[in-house]
């Protein structure tokens, strides 16, 4: 059975424990570094774990509180217009430094099961007034590859992409950036009676292999978003690609998303500042109703090739404000869950947009 009748859907407890501790000792380490290279500003995302939380779940080792994450939250995209000005004639232009060391830092990737494709680029954006807009271009997959996702891999010669393209003590603007910077997104789905799948991402996956991940994690395909090859980018292109990935990724039918709204701008510093927009979306489906239709599609060999992971975690939304968070994941009734520094900013951040939204509403069923 791929998917287990209750909350948590884990193989090895030891093994994912150990594994834990790692994460925990690397990410934190690494968050600090990135964020003391960097600089202090009130852009970075930082979360304060309530009292009440850090008593319960603090892990052994960890004596904060409070972390500051390596992700910058450019904009708030609640009750903005999203405005698209593309380009999709103009493409990237793979940096000289990359260009020269391909081969090896494609070598990073050997492990991932991969294919390319051409993406969407974010040349830059700004909020305006009652309007954020992304300025967009192409780029392929495989660009981001060796430039994004492998910013700390030392070459024979000794340095790294990070060292020579997206090196401190200020993070690049996006128009000065000589990185791929495809767009992506993460996103959370709320079930009918109030869940969050969390998801267990495969060994084979380009990032973040074997960590829990947030709903949702996708670069934003252009086979979703456009309707043909060569037409322009728009705000329901990318909704329309979020949807088709909700489908892709947990077999939810696109008919039974409600709400999809798009909450914050972020760029990811351990990518090298890339572009990733956040949403939140609502599903007409129960936990259980979304466990079955998976189990179901699963049986076919296809489906199976179409997702990230086929191990969930559900948690539900009001329990959110209650875990506790930390550069190497979350910690939920004193149980580790694994996750990158990115996956738990974006849980901050939900939690920051939820302070508005009222946790307590009555759903058709109990969490």
């Amino acid at each position: 059975m791929l998917i287990q009748n209750h909350d948590r859907d884990i193989n090895s407890e030891t093994n994912r424990k150990d594994c834990a501790k790692d994460s925990i000792r690397d990410s934190v380490l690494l968050s600090r570094r990135l964020t003391e290279l960097i600089y202090r500003s009130d852009s970075f995302v930082r979360h304060e774990n309530k009292p009440a939380a850090g008593r319960e779940n603090r892990p052994a080792g960890i004596c904060d509180s409070a972390f500051t994450f390596p992700v910058l939250c450019d904009a708030s995209l609640k009750e903005k217009e999203l405005r698209i000005i593309d380009r999709p004639d103009r493409f990237y232009r793979l940096a000289d430094f990359a260009r020269a060391h391909y081969d090896e830092l494609f070598s990073f990737h050997s492990g991932s099961d991969l294919y390319n494709q051409t993406n969407i680029r974010v040349d830059r954006w700004l909020q305006e007034d009652s309007a954020f807009t992304i300025h967009t271009s192409r780029t392929t997959y495989f660009d981001s590859l060796v430039t994004n996702r492998a910013m700390d891999f030392r070459l024979r010669c000794g340095t790294t992409v990070r060292d020579e393209l997206y090196h401190g003590p200020f993070p690049k603007d996006l128009s000065e950036s000589e990185l791929s910077n495809h767009l992506g997104f993460n996103g959370f789905i709320v079930t009918a009676d109030g869940f969050i799948p969390l998801v267990k991402r495969r060994r084979d996956v380009s990032t973040e292999k074997g960590l829990y991940g947030n709903s949702i994690q996708a670069s934003l395909k252009t086979r979703y978003a456009l309707p043909e090859k060569n037409s322009f980018l728009t705000a329901e292109g990318i909704r329309n690609s979020i949807r088709k990935e909700i489908r892709d990724e947990l077999k939810i039918p696109e008919e039974e998303i409600r709400e999809l709204k798009l909450l914050y701008a972020c760029r990811n510093l351990m990518e090298g500042g890339k572009p990733q927009l956040l949403f939140r979306a609502e599903c007409t489906l129960t936990r259980e109703e979304i466990r079955q239709r998976f189990r179901e599609k699963m049986r076919q060999e296809e489906e199976q090739m179409t997702v990230d992971g086929k191990e969930f975690l559900w948690i539900p939304e009001k329990e959110l404000p209650h875990l506790f968070l930390f550069p190497g994941g979350i910690v939920r009734q004193g149980i580790i869950i694994p996750m990158s520094p990115f996956s738990v900013a974006a849980i901050a951040l939900l939690i920051r947009h939820g302070n508005s939204v009222d946790f307590s509403a009555p759903r058709s069923a109990s969490a």
